[in-house]
Formats: C-alpha cells, sequence, structure tokens
C-alpha cells in the first residue's frame, strides 16, 4: 500500500483487515477447514488408486476457487 493511500486512510478514518487466504494445489479457501477437507479426501482417493469424479471435486471445493 502506498504512502498516499495510508494517509488518505488515516485523514477520513478508514481501516483495512487482512484476510487469510488458504491454498492447496490450484484451488484457493476462504475457510482453512475447506482446504483440509479437501486435501485428505483427495489423499485417501489416490492412495486407494481411484480417481476423483468431477461431481465429488465441485462439490467439496464449491467454496474455493480456481486460481486459473
Amino acid at each position: 500500500m502506498k504512502i498516499v493511500d495510508l494517509s488518505t486512510m488515516k485523514k477520513y478514518g478508514i481501516t483495512s483487515e487482512q484476510k487469510s487466504i488458504y491454498r492447496y494445489k490450484q484451488y484457493q479457501y476462504d475457510v482453512l477447514q475447506d482446504a483440509i477437507n479437501y486435501a485428505k479426501h483427495e489423499q485417501v482417493q489416490s492412495s486407494l488408486n481411484l480417481p476423483v469424479k468431477v461431481e465429488e471435486e465441485a462439490q467439496l471445493s464449491k467454496r474455493g476457487k480456481d486460481d486459473l
């Protein structure tokens, strides 16, 4: 953020907050537990040598956003 932005924010009483974004592979999540759940699910599928179905991937990542 530029110094001029910070001084303008101070002048008008504007504040900002940091937001955590959790990433797993090409996905990003606002909620850590969503990223953990998808990673666990994918690792179980991988250990069983079963492909993750597209429908399952969409359901598990509906809160996540594709980075591409």
